[in-house]
């Protein structure tokens, strides 16, 4: 905790006692719903044995978590089960299984330290605790005591959409105050770039399942939703097999790409700098989730036909004769072509292959212009020449940031995408692009080197 900002560390606390304090006061709002509604009293005392069922079923999610982590959304099932838990119980079970995930998962599995734990358990206490109370405000009815043969209609789905609503807002908006405290970015900006574009993930995939759940429950027995989960298991665990497959394959070839990197000083880490700011424009420019994930991919790869090309060509300090330039004008076509086979990859060979495509026709490796440019292509296309520019070569120093944006500007429209160039601005202006980031993995590579020399 000494590596967090006071301010954080305040906040930190101040989550932890509002945390027990909310938590303090739905105890008190459940024993007054006990006291006052005898039958859901009744219903609860005659089906106590639920509860350690559903604390199983929460354990055996966290320990064999059954997430599919895809563009960064995590489909999280221990989400859904207390979504469920609002719908069967009410707002304080709810509350007190929130708790008791993160007490597994934080301090048990992942056993992080125990600020982190008090905080995660405080604020996941408070965002189930108060959806529940918004399910019950809506006018949403409990599982528990609801007849045998009742059927759905909207007063359960507008409850369950505001209850999912309301735990998404308070838990996201919650990390991102932490994180922007400690980063010192504005907090809706890391909302924004975080959180904003899972929404939809999170209201339709949480919702249903955890309605789905609380059926099972009430319709057949608890037990069966073990039943419910070695289907998921089945399916995460062959998704994983294949999500691992593709991992080692796409590592492999960013290996190829980071040791073409790493052979010149100058152009260490370039691939993955690119990647990463090639992301952030697509996210600003509001791009699909999977759209996004290509253009990280594509970044990542842009250069990686430059392993087909003459070692002497690519790493010439000066500049190129007509001959060396034709050569090095094929390293697209070459990237392109080692990509096609990949069928994960295949939607990202375009980007690959036309990176250094111009708007106006006078690009290469195959002249297109215009639109007949994909727009990934356009963005990695600003994304390197920004990085480029940057970044210290052996025949000039750096530009400066003002300086780069002035070029991309001034060749907008020609060469460049101009709202590709606005959206880089963009990030610019928002602080999401330090002036020293392009300049670090120089001094990195520089470092390293003298840390491994022998005299």
């Amino acid at each position: 905790m000494k590596n967090l900002s006071l301010l954080l560390r305040i906040y930190i606390l101040l989550i932890i006692v509002v945390g027990f304090l909310g938590i303090l006061f739905l105890t008190f709002h459940f024993i007054d719903y006990l006291n006052k509604n005898l039958e859901y009293k009744q219903e609860l005392i005659s089906n106590w044995w639920w509860l350690p069922v559903w604390a199983i079923v929460l354990a055996v999610t966290q320990f064999s978590p059954v997430k599919v982590h895809q563009v960064g959304v995590a489909i999280s099932v221990e989400s859904a089960i207390l979504i469920a838990l609002i719908l069967i119980f009410g707002p304080g079970i709810a509350a007190c299984y929130g708790v008791l995930s993160a007490l597994i998962l934080d301090g048990i599995i992942r056993r992080v330290p125990i600020y982190k734990v008090g905080f995660n358990a405080a604020q996941l206490g408070l965002a189930y605790g108060i959806a529940g109370l918004v399910y019950i405000r809506a006018g949403g009815e409990l599982f528990i005591i609801i007849p045998d043969d009742f059927k759905i209609s909207m007063n359960i789905f507008i409850p369950l959409f505001l209850s999912v609503l309301t735990y998404f807002l308070i838990n996201s908006f919650s990390v991102s105050i932490a994180i922007g405290l400690q980063t010192k970015i504005p907090v809706l900006r890391v909302w924004r770039s975080h959180f904003q574009w899972t929404i939809f993930n999170n209201i339709a995939l949480i919702a249903p399942l955890g309605l789905v759940m609380a059926l099972i429950n009430i319709k057949i027995s608890p037990w069966a939703l073990i039943f419910f989960f070695l289907p998921l298991i089945f399916v995460q665990y062959s998704l994983k097999l294949y999500l691992d497959l593709r991992e080692e394959h796409l590592a492999a070839i960013a290996a190829l790409c980071s040791a073409q990197d790493a052979s010149d000083r100058y152009t260490f880490g370039h691939s993955e700098r690119v990647s990463e700011l090639a992301e952030k424009i697509a996210r600003l420019l509001k791009l699909p989730d999977k759209e996004v994930d290509t253009i990280r991919y594509a970044g990542q790869l842009h250069d990686i036909g430059k392993i087909g090309i003459d070692y002497k060509v690519v790493q010439k300090p000066g500049p190129l004769n007509l001959r060396e330039w034709a050569e090095i004008k094929k390293h697209p076509a070459i990237g392109a072509e080692i990509l096609k086979n990949l069928k994960f990859l295949k939607e990202a060979t375009p980007y690959v292959e036309m990176h250094h495509e111009r708007l106006d026709g006078g690009g290469y490796p195959l002249g297109k212009s215009a639109d007949e440019i994909p727009l990934g292509a356009r963005i990695i296309k600003v994304a390197d020449a920004f990085d480029a520019m940057t970044s210290e070569r052996a025949y000039r120093p750096a530009m400066t940031i003002e300086q780069a944006v002035q070029l991309l500007k001034k060749d907008s429209g020609d060469q460049y995408d101009p709202k590709v160039v606005q959206a880089l601005t963009d990030l610019i202006s928002q602080g999401d692009i330090d002036i020293e980031s392009a300049h670090l993995p120089v001094k990195m590579r520089e470092s390293f080197e003298k840390s491994v020399s022998v005299d």
